[in-house]
C-alpha cells in the first residue's frame, strides 16, 4: 500500500465523505468492503486556542438570558443585584410569565410564539396576529410558566452574532415581539 495513505475502518458518512469513487476533491481514492482510505490528514497547525478566529475588541452588546426555574420560588416579583468578579448582574423574578404555543406544546420550546405576561389576542404583536388571522386553523395555548429567571448582561458583538448566525453585531430579533 502506497505510504501516503492511511487505513480508517470506519463509514463514509462518518467521515463526511459521500462518493465511493473519489470524485469529492480528492478526499477518497477508493472503498472496498468497508474499508475507506483516505489522504493522510493535514499537519496540524503549530497553534490554536479556542475563540481564535472571534474579534474579541468588537463593541458588546445587550443581551438577556431566561431561564424557568423547574418550580415556583413563592416570593414576589423582584429584581435582585449579583455580582460576579466585578460585574453586576441584575436577575429579575417573576411568577406572573405565560407562553403561548401554536400547535403542540414542546420541551424545547421550539413551537412557543410568545412568552410574557398574559396578554389578550388583540394585545400581542402585531406578527402574531397577522399569522392567527392567516391561520385560523391553528391551535393555541396558553401555558403558566413556573417562576422564571431574566439575566441582564452584555456579550462580545462577534460572538453574538456567530451565535445567531445574523452576520453582524446586535440584538436578536423575534417575529414575536
Amino acid at each position: 500500500m502506497d505510504a501516503r495513505f492511511w487505513l480508517v475502518r470506519t463509514r463514509p458518512l462518518e467521515l463526511g465523505l459521500s462518493d465511493v469513487d473519489g470524485r469529492q476533491e480528492g478526499s477518497r481514492v477508493q472503498a472496498r468492503r468497508g474499508t475507506t482510505f483516505v489522504k493522510k490528514p493535514p499537519k496540524p497547525p503549530d497553534s490554536y486556542y479556542v475563540g481564535q478566529e472571534l474579534n474579541w475588541e468588537a463593541p458588546w452588546v445587550d443581551v438577556s438570558l431566561r431561564v424557568e426555574l423547574p418550580f415556583w420560588l413563592m416570593m414576589a416579583n423582584a429584581t435582585i443585584l449579583t455580582e460576579v468578579e466585578g460585574h453586576t448582574f441584575p436577575i429579575h423574578v417573576t411568577g406572573e410569565t405565560f407562553e403561548l404555543f401554536g400547535g403542540e406544546v414542546r420541551d424545547s420550546k421550539f413551537t412557543s410564539i410568545y412568552q410574557g405576561p398574559l396578554k389578550e389576542r388583540d394585545e400581542l404583536s402585531k406578527g402574531i396576529q397577522d399569522v392567527l388571522r392567516a391561520r385560523p386553523e391553528l391551535n393555541i395555548l396558553w401555558r403558566k410558566c413556573k417562576t422564571v429567571l431574566r439575566i441582564d448582561s452584555r456579550c462580545n458583538g462577534d460572538v453574538w452574532s456567530r451565535l445567531t448566525n445574523s452576520g453582524e453585531a446586535g440584538e436578536l430579533s423575534s417575529p414575536c415581539g
